[in-house]
């Protein structure tokens, strides 16, 4: 897996800055990722405005030539 990038989509209220306040963010350690490796990616999110609750944020990984892949991840605010 080559050319991974990370998007998430808040929920109102929210803001993701990701590493750097970027727009997406890449695997952790490897800019392509062998059979047999694994990483991970990682986000900030600034809960701004949001309420007590569980969120839940749509994730897209791309890679590849275009290739996509969709997701769901939940954020618990205290």
């Amino acid at each position: 897996m080559s050319n991974a990038r990370l998007t998430v989509k808040p929920p109102a209220g929210a803001m993701v800055t990701y590493p750097n306040n970027g727009t997406s963010t890449g695997f952790s350690q490897y800019a392509k990722l062998l059979v047999g490796q694994t990483d991970y990616a990682s986000f900030k999110i600034h809960t701004g405005s949001l309420k007590r609750g569980s969120y839940t944020l749509r994730l897209d990984l791309s890679y590849g030539n275009g290739t996509r892949i969709p997701g769901s991840v939940t954020l618990v605010v205290s």
